[in-house]
Order: C-alpha cells, then structure tokens, then sequence
C-alpha cells in the first residue's frame, strides 16, 4: 500500500514509522516470534504470564507502568484484612479486543503486604484459543492473591493497570496486638 504525498509514491510503512494502528510496531519480526513461542512454550498460567511478558519485550518495566498512581475516587473494590496470615483475592477482566500487558503493585508499599502475579498479559476480551493445547486456552481475566503477614497496620491501595485500563482497590490493614 502506498501513499501519494507531494506527488511522489510513499510506501505506508515509512508514513507510519511500522507502526499498526497506532500502538504495536512491527518492524522487529524476532520479538514477535519469541512472544508466540513464549504462548506455545508455556505450561502453567504463571509461568505463561511471565515467559510472555519476556518474550514481548516488557523485562523492564514501561513507563505506563512506572506512572500507575491510585484512584481513590474510581475504587474497583475494598478489601479488609484483620488476621495474622491473611490472605485476599480481587479479580480483573480485560475489556479491550488486545493482549494487554498488566502491572500490579501496593502503594504506597508497606512490608509484609504483596500482591501475586505482579505482572502478566491478559489475552483480549473474551479469551484466546491455545493452539497448542486447546484444553487450556489463555484467558482474558486474572485472579491476583494479596498476603499480608499481620505484623503492620495500614490503609493501602492495590493498583492494577495495563496501557488502556487501571484498577484501584483499597486495602485496610488491621494488625492485632
């Protein structure tokens, strides 16, 4: 496909900088290849959400993600934790048509509190067949296990977010002495 600018034929490729739709570039065929080797490679969902966000180039953290800040006003929830030991469980569904790499973390962070997976991709809405293995198709929600070790009090948030959406939740924190 090309493009008539100024008079002169311009492939489009070179107008958009490889670049589709405004959000994936193309242009590097091996991280392409190296994400649908991490889908067809993985065997547990964990390990499927880490290997794919290696694969896809996300071992640093984006910047999207580095900037994730609660939103007290649009809370997704509320958890209360009160026992030593205890453990939460919140739940996100991808609502864009696109894999979508996620971020989760505690903010402000407080020792003792941790949120599991901290990182993943969600398949697009409504999930994705697995070509491999159709009997465990990729799924475009996620369950994330908060464990808190009883020892700090705090009033915190969960943030949960990927390029095109976040989730606030608020977590109360309550050590008994």
């Amino acid at each position: 496909m090309t493009s008539n600018q100024g008079g002169e034929q311009v492939p489009i490729e070179k107008l958009v900088g490889g670049l589709h739709g405004g959000k994936y570039q193309f242009s590097v065929p091996s991280a392409c290849y190296e994400f649908a080797d991490a889908l067809a490679s993985s065997s547990t969902a964990s390990t499927t959400s880490t290997s794919m966000l290696s694969a896809a180039g996300h071992c640093d953290v984006p910047r999207w993600a580095s900037a994730l800040k609660p939103t007290p006003e649009q809370l997704s929830g509320e958890l209360r934790l009160d026992a030593c030991g205890t453990t939460a469980s919140v739940h996100v569904d991808n609502a864009m048509m696109t894999w979508e790499p996620f971020f989760a973390k505690v903010l402000p962070a407080v020792e003792g509190l941790e949120v599991q997976p901290a990182a993943g991709i969600l398949a697009p809405r409504g999930g994705a067949n697995n070509a491999c293995d159709p009997s465990k198709p990729y799924s475009d929600s996620q369950h994330f296990e908060i464990r808190w070790d009883g020892k700090t009090s705090c009033n915190v948030f969960l943030v949960v977010g990927t390029e095109e959406e976040q989730w606030t939740f608020s977590i109360t924190a309550e050590a008994t002495l």
